[in-house]
C-alpha cells in the first residue's frame, strides 16, 4: 500500500509520498465552464489556471475557502484527478493521511473522509496541522505543552498541544487576505485609486516588512475616480501601517485565548513557547514584532509556510499510528 500525505489549504493542495517527500503542490482550484445550463469541471490545479488564461469563459473556483469545504463534489473531483496524476497506476491502494485544522468540526471531517474514499483512498487517517508543525519544528517531549499558531490566507488556527494530543483549539477568520483588504483600503484613502486583489498581493509580497528602518518602494497602477489608469507609489513604511492592523488583531486574539487557559497550562506555554507557522510569518521582522507584543517566547519554523507539509511527510514516513491520534 502506498503511503500518501495530503495537506489541504485554501491556497494549495500538497501531496507527499513515503520515501519521496513532497511530490506535488497545486492550487486548490477547479476550472468551470457552463455547458448548457450546468457548470462542468474542465481542469484542476495548475491546469485550471492555465486554461483560464486562454479561455475567457472559464471560471476559477476554490472548493475550500476560509478553512471550510464550500463544494464537496468539486473537492472530490479535484482530489481524484490529482491522485490519478501523481500516484501512478489507478489500481494502486493508497493510505492517505490528511492534515486538517484542529478545530475542524466532526461533520466536515466525516464528509472529507467519505470523499477521500471516493477519490481512491483505501485507508484514511487524520492528523492536525498543529501536530505536523510541532513534529517537524520542535524537539519537545510527549509530556510538554506547547502552542502552535498557523496564520493562513483566510484563517488563523490556534492549537494547544499536550504531547501529541490536542488539548484545545480554535479557528479565527483572519489571515493574509485581511492584509490585502487593508492595502486596498489604504490605497483608496491615500491615493484615491482603486486596485484589485492581484495588485494588493503584489504590493504585500514586495513591500511587507515590520522592521522600522526598511525603506523600499514600489510603483503600481490603479483606477481613479474618472475610470482612468493612474500611476502611484507605495513605501515600506506605509505598508507597515496596513500590516500592523491585521497582525495586531491576531496577536490580541492569541493573548485573549491564552488568558482563558488554566494557570498550569499558561506556565508550560511560557516555558515552551509559541510556534508560529503559515505564510504571514515569513514577513520580514514578524518574529521580532510578535516578541514585542506577546509576553510569551515565540519562534518560527525554518520556512513558515512549509513546516506543516514537512511535518506531515515526517509523520507519513514514521508509519506509526501513534502520531495519528485525534
Amino acid at each position: 500500500m502506498v503511503e500518501i500525505g495530503l495537506k489541504l489549504g485554501s491556497n494549495e493542495i500538497i501531496l507527499t509520498r513515503k520515501g519521496q517527500g513532497v511530490i506535488a503542490s497545486e492550487p486548490c482550484v477547479v476550472a468551470l465552464k457552463i455547458i448548457g445550463f450546468f457548470p462542468v469541471i474542465k481542469a484542476v490545479g495548475n491546469n485550471a489556471i492555465e486554461l483560464s488564461k486562454n479561455d475567457k469563459d472559464v471560471i476559477l473556483y476554490s472548493p475550500l475557502q476560509a478553512g471550510k469545504i464550500t463544494n464537496i463534489k468539486y473537492l472530490s473531483n479535484l482530489l481524484k484527478k490529482l491522485f490519478s496524476q501523481y500516484i501512478v497506476g489507478g489500481s494502486i491502494r493508497m493510505s492517505v493521511t490528511a492534515s486538517v485544522p484542529a478545530s475542524i468540526d466532526i461533520e466536515t471531517l466525516n464528509s472529507l473522509e467519505k470523499e477521500l474514499y471516493q477519490a481512491g483512498a483505501s485507508k484514511v487517517k487524520f492528523v492536525s496541522n498543529a501536530l505536523c508543525a510541532r513534529v517537524y519544528a520542535t524537539n519537545l517531549s510527549d509530556d510538554d505543552v506547547s502552542m502552535v499558531v498557523d496564520i493562513g490566507k483566510y484563517i488563523t488556527d490556534i492549537s494547544v498541544l499536550s504531547g501529541k494530543k490536542i488539548f484545545s483549539g480554535r479557528t479565527y477568520e483572519i489571515g493574509g487576505e485581511n492584509i490585502n483588504k487593508n492595502i486596498i483600503d489604504f490605497v483608496f484613502d491615500d491615493c484615491g485609486l482603486k486596485i484589485d486583489n492581484y495588485v494588493a498581493e503584489k504590493l504585500k509580497i514586495e513591500l511587507s516588512t515590520l522592521y522600522k528602518y526598511d525603506n523600499n518602494s514600489l510603483s503600481f497602477y490603479g483606477i481613479d475616480k474618472d475610470g482612468k489608469l493612474q500611476k502611484a507609489n507605495m513605501t515600506s513604511s506605509s505598508m507597515q501601517l496596513t500590516l500592523k492592523n491585521t497582525i495586531d488583531d491576531i496577536l490580541s486574539l492569541i493573548d485573549l485565548y491564552i488568558s482563558n487557559m488554566p494557570d498550569e497550562i499558561k506556565e508550560q506555554i511560557k516555558r515552551n513557547g509559541i510556534l508560529f507557522v503559515g505564510g504571514v510569518t515569513n514577513i520580514s521582522g514578524f518574529l521580532e514584532y510578535a516578541k514585542e507584543k506577546i509576553s510569551y517566547p515565540s519562534f518560527t519554523g525554518e520556512i513558515g509556510e512549509n513546516v506543516i507539509a514537512n511535518g506531515l511527510d515526517k509523520i507519513v514516513k514514521s508509519g506509526s499510528n501513534f502520531y495519528i491520534d485525534w
